[in-house]
Parts: C-alpha cells; structure tokens; sequence
C-alpha cells in the first residue's frame, strides 16, 4: 500500500517590518567607502591642531591640565607596569617549567585520580 503524505499546513504570512530609516550619511558613503587610511592619517594632524585650539579657546586651564596629565601618564605608565610585572616570570621560565619532568604519574598516559575513582 502506497503510503500517503500529509498534508503540511500554509506558513504563517511573514510579519512585515518597518523598513530601517536611510542613514543622514547615506549621501555621502560612496564618498566614505574610498577614503584610504593613508588619507586619514595624513590629515589628523590638522585636526589635533584645530581641536588644540578650540579647546584653548574654551579654557586655556583644562586644556594645560589635559595635556600635563596625559603626558605623565604616557612617561609613568610603563615604568608603573615594568614595577607590577616585573618579578612574574617570564615566559623563558615558563617553558623551562614546562619541560621539568613532573612527579610520578603526572601527565603521563596511566588514568589519574580521577579516572580510577569512575573505574
């Protein structure tokens, strides 16, 4: 006897979505697109130098303050990192403990502890 198929139900109509509000850059992304990063860096040193003087502008203070800090921070960090990291071992002593052999039946190929406990 052949056997019969069933007879599957209609999916459900697809929910229709609000289509997604175009970008105010839309205009312009073909334009983005080609811009290479060369052109990018090539340009940022105006734009520090504008953003300089804008924000001298605004307060002459801040901006001496802003700069002071960030560039004590930029001169103390790695000394301050070198001081924190500096007695953890480095990775030559990582691989030479590695290497050591280990105490009997550590890593080697017979079951652990574990395995002989499910045993």
């Amino acid at each position: 006897m052949p056997r019969q198929r069933r007879r599957r139900k209609k999916p459900a109509p697809a929910v229709q979505l609000p289509e997604l509000a175009a970008s105010r850059y839309y205009p312009w992304l073909a334009d983005l697109e080609k811009v290479s990063a060369w052109k990018i860096a090539a340009r940022l040193p105006s734009l520090i130098r504008t953003t300089l003087a804008w924000s001298w502008k605004a307060s002459r203070r801040d901006t001496a303050a802003a700069l002071a800090l960030n560039t004590a921070a930029a001169l103390l960090l790695p000394t301050l990192i070198s001081e924190i990291w500096g007695s953890s071992p480095s990775l030559r002593d990582l691989l030479t403990a590695a290497s050591i052999p280990t105490d009997a039946g550590a890593g080697g190929t017979d079951p652990g502890f574990e395995q002989q406990t499910l045993m």
